[in-house]
């Protein structure tokens, strides 16, 4: 968790990510940019999805959607990030080998001492469909 106390630091986080990860459950962390392109995932993403840290670099993470990804749920979770508040939901994902997975996303949002949101980062867990 090194690399986001130093995203932390640089970016100036109002949320203290120590104590948010010390108290959550997830088997990934994903940090986008406000724009939502992946800026860090960490090792459980890639044992969680299959896909190496490198691939989802700049991506969205929709790239994880697919046939059976609830185009309602997507529009949830649209809205939800326009809100600026933390929110969870649940969404089916893809792993890279093409097999569906239900994905229990909790996103927050991180804002700036200016209370900009600057970034999100996403606590996910892989459940059982």
């Amino acid at each position: 968790m090194e690399i986001l106390k130093e995203f932390q630091q640089k970016f100036n986080w109002c949320l203290d990510i120590e104590t948010l990860l010390e108290s959550s459950e997830f088997e990934a962390l994903v940090l986008t940019d406000n724009n939502q392109n992946i800026k860090w995932v960490n090792k459980g993403f890639t044992k969680m999805t299959g896909y190496p840290a490198n691939y989802t670099i700049g991506k969205k993470p929709n790239f994880l959607q697919g046939e059976q990804s609830s185009s309602k749920t997507r529009k949830i979770i649209r809205t939800q990030l326009q809100s600026g508040h933390s929110f969870k939901e649940e969404i089916i994902n893809y792993r890279k080998d093409g097999k569906p997975y239900k994905c229990e996303i909790k996103i927050y949002p991180l804002k700036d001492e200016s209370n900009e949101i600057v970034h999100l980062l996403a606590l996910e867990n892989a459940l059982d469909i």
